[in-house]
């Protein structure tokens, strides 16, 4: 069995708005695409502090939104938050 190993690195950027989901799957489909990728591990470093990565299967766009609603209810907003250096809206991010 012959094993070959391909380090490719690429950094994609995204604008954003808060409180939002981002699809990157086409970004990262396309990366892979162009690179002649088959099979392999691929592995996702974020920069951001008060970003995460999730994985859902996507069949109903509107799970996005509950998640949004769930997360709002466990952070929220107007909570008198302790941590707040960044801005009001940095401990919810957190």
């Amino acid at each position: 069995m012959q094993t070959n190993f391909c380090q490719e690195s690429i950094l994609l950027s995204f604008s954003t708005q808060p409180k939002t989901f981002h699809l990157i799957t086409d970004d990262v489909t396309n990366w892979l695409t162009s690179i002649g990728a088959q099979m392999g591990t691929v592995t996702l470093f974020i920069k951001h502090t008060s970003a995460s990565l999730t994985i859902q299967e996507n069949a109903d766009p509107t799970v996005r939104d509950d998640l949004i609603d769930a997360l709002a209810e466990l952070a929220p907003p107007d909570r008198p938050y302790r941590h707040h250096m960044e801005g009001p809206d940095d401990m919810p991010g957190h």
